[in-house]
C-alpha cells in the first residue's frame, strides 16, 4: 500500500524559473558578468544551486572555492527574496493535494534547492496543505540522488520505503527514488523531457495521473 508520497519541489510541484533566472542574473550583474535566458536555467537547474552557479558564470575564469561560495551565498540572499515573484504552481496540484489529503496519503518534499529558500517557497505557495517534512539542500548534508533525506523521512514517518512514492521531473529524482527502495513517478510537465527510459517506474501526463497510479497500485495490493 502506498501510505505516502515524496515531491520533488520545482519542476514538480511549481514552476520557478522565472525568479531562479532573476535572481541568478542579478548576481551576475552586480559582478559584470553576462546574463541568460531564462530557458538556459531549465537545463541547468536539479542538482543543487552550486551547479547551477557553476553553469551561469563565465567559462574562461577559473574560480577558487571560496569565491564560488561567497557567490553562492549572495545567490542564495537574493534568490530568498526573490523567490515567491513570479512562480507559480502547475494547473492540477493544487487539487491533487486536496485529493491525497482526503485518501488519508501523507506527503513531503524533498528538493535540492537551498533549504531557506525552499521554506520561503513552501510557506508562501503551499500554506493550506499539510507537508508532513520539507527538506531542501543544506551546506553541511547531502544532495539527491543521495537517499539520506528521502529515508530520513520514511523512518520519521514509520514507514518502509516500498510504502511510498518519489515523484520528481528528472533522473535525479528517478535515481533517488530507486536509491531509497521506493517507487517512483516522473512527471511530464516539468523542466525535463521524461519517458520509460528515464528510469521512473510510472510516468504521469497529467497531475492526477498522480492520484491514479496510487489507487491503481493500491487496489492491486489488496
Amino acid at each position: 500500500m502506498i501510505k505516502s508520497v515524496i515531491f520533488d519541489l520545482d519542476g514538480t510541484l511549481i514552476n520557478s524559473i522565472g525568479d531562479i533566472a532573476n535572481s541568478c542574473n542579478i548576481m551576475l550583474k552586480n559582478h559584470g558578468y553576462p546574463v541568460h535566458p531564462a530557458e538556459h536555467y531549465i537545463k541547468w537547474v536539479g542538482n543543487g544551486a552550486l551547479r547551477l552557479i557553476k553553469e551561469a558564470l563565465p567559462e574562461h575564469i577559473n574560480f577558487d572555492e571560496k569565491t564560488l561560495n561567497d557567490l553562492l551565498k549572495e545567490y542564495t540572499g537574493i534568490y530568498e527574496k526573490n523567490c515567491t515573484l513570479n512562480s507559480y504552481l502547475y494547473d492540477g496540484i493544487p487539487e491533487v493535494l486536496d485529493k491525497l489529503t482526503e485518501k488519508g496519503v501523507t506527503f513531503s518534499i524533498n528538493t535540492n534547492k537551498p533549504h531557506s529558500v525552499t521554506l520561503n517557497v513552501v510557506n508562501h505557495y503551499f500554506k493550506n496543505w499539510d507537508f508532513k517534512y520539507v527538506i531542501g539542500q543544506k551546506p553541511e548534508g547531502v544532495k539527491k540522488p543521495e537517499p539520506q533525506a528521502a529515508l530520513f523521512i520514511a523512518k520519521n514517518l514509520g514507514l518502509k520505503p516500498s510504502e511510498m512514492l518519489f515523484i520528481g521531473d528528472s533522473d535525479v529524482d528517478a535515481q533517488t527514488g530507486k536509491n531509497a527502495g521506493m517507487k517512483t513517478v516522473g512527471v511530464t510537465w516539468g523542466y525535463r523531457n521524461i519517458d520509460e527510459e528515464t528510469g521512473f517506474d510510472y510516468i504521469a501526463a497529467k497531475p492526477e495521473d498522480i492520484v491514479k497510479i496510487i489507487e491503481n497500485l493500491n487496489k492491486n495490493e489488496k
